[in-house]
């Protein structure tokens, strides 16, 4: 029967074009496939009805082969909607990448004045913590793909987009935090000269990539 289930994939994507994204695909859908089958099996399913019922849970390919070559895919929501919730989105995380690098710029300020160096500290904490809280939000707002069915071909739609968004985001903010990074380290090795110790502030910058990521992976 897996020769048969591999025989019936691949009947689907006979006349679908030959590209990396499609192959993985068919690879991806074939995999969860058999997987299907096997657990059928193992719970006390005959193979004819495990491989019925496999079969019947792919769904329609064709629809997401087109929203992978298309070049714009369907995701229940107008393109109104979409256009509006895109716009909303690059603008917040905008904001967000321009506090992160702004962010320094109060300890060096307020370097200058005596008694209030700790609120340059202070404030860029703030513009810091800022950024991250609209980055969570700007991931609250996502318009979400409708699934119109449980099946193998809904469920990658699904993964596939969460997947690339958060994949585009977090690129974005953790470039923003390695420039931030890269501006505080000249800013505290210039004004201190303690060059041997400074460079300890990639180790933070580090660490602060992988707090968002954790913060990113908490909102899933």
């Amino acid at each position: 029967m897996n020769e048969k289930l591999r025989a019936y994939v691949e009947e689907l994507f006979k006349d679908a074009p030959k590209t990396i994204q499609i192959v993985e695909l068919k690879e991806e859908i074939l995999q969860n496939t058999l997987d299907r089958y096997n657990d059928l099996l193992a719970e006390g399913k005959s193979e004819e009805a495990a491989y019925n019922i496999s079969v019947a849970g792919i769904g329609d390919v064709s629809s997401l082969i087109d929203s992978l070559t298309a070049p714009v895919a369907s995701s229940g929501y107008t393109r109104e909607e979409i256009a509006d919730n895109g716009k909303k989105r690059s603008l917040l995380l905008s904001a967000a990448v321009a506090l992160y690098i702004l962010c320094v710029v109060p300890p060096v300020i307020f370097d200058e004045i005596d008694g209030l160096e700790p609120l340059g500290i202070v404030l860029m904490f703030v513009m810091a913590a800022a950024a991250t809280a609209i980055v969570i939000y700007r991931e609250g707002i996502k318009l979400r793909y409708n699934k119109s069915a449980g099946t193998v071909v809904e469920d990658f739609k699904e993964w596939n987009r969460d997947t690339k968004e958060r994949k585009s985001v977090l690129s974005a903010v953790n470039g923003a935090v390695w420039a931030l990074t890269l501006i505080i380290y000249l800013t505290a090795s210039f004004l201190s000269g303690a060059w041997f110790i400074t460079w300890l502030i990639f180790f933070i910058g580090g660490a602060v990539t992988n707090i968002i990521k954790a913060i990113f992976d908490l909102t899933r």
